[in-house]
């Protein structure tokens, strides 16, 4: 899927992705012994977050890797930044390693949906784990979420925007960070 997250809060964004997402293979020994040394694992702290986005920031427009593995977790963050200053992301790439729809998730459980819109609903391929942070029930929502989006266009075209409406869950992992 593709999101428009031109209003959102990058840095809210980015902890809310840290948070909800879970280390895998090597990269859980990184995670343990990170927090074993109390460091900061589940979040991004004000100055990586100043680090990890400077050039996103700074450019009128490109394509970034805002980040790739954060402490084991597999983050897979890229954004495109068009010249009219729209901040597009895919969510193929997390969803892939994390769960079907989660970004979805995210989005919906830490923003209000007016301040993003799907550009392309649909995935790349489907090939998509079943971790305890995807839960078969949570999919299901989200899919039915999905399946009744309202299409809308502006300037950049067609959009679809989520129906407050068909929200009918509750995501486990709906912890506010800031």
């Amino acid at each position: 899927m593709r999101f428009d997250i031109s209003k959102l809060d990058l840095k809210l964004l980015l902890r809310a992705l840290i948070l909800n997402s879970e280390p895998n293979g090597i990269g859980i020994a990184e995670y343990l012994i990170k927090k074993d040394r109390n460091l900061l694992v589940d979040s991004i702290t004000d100055k990586e977050f100043e680090f990890y986005t400077y050039d996103l920031r700074n450019a009128k427009e490109g394509n970034f890797r805002i980040l790739d593995y954060y402490y084991g977790k597999p983050i897979k963050f890229d954004i495109r930044k068009k010249a009219n200053g729209q901040i597009l992301v895919d969510s193929s790439a997390f969803d892939s390693r994390i769960g079907k729809y989660k970004f979805l998730e995210i989005l919906i459980s830490y923003f209000q949906t007016k301040d993003f819109t799907i550009i392309k609903k649909g995935y790349t391929y489907n090939n998509f784990p079943e971790t305890d942070l995807n839960r078969k029930e949570d999919i299901k929502e989200l899919k039915k979420i999905t399946n009744n989006l309202l299409v809308k266009r502006n300037v950049n075209g067609r959009h679809w925007i989520v129906d407050d409406s068909k929200i009918q869950f509750e995501s486990e992992y709906n912890q506010i960070i800031k």
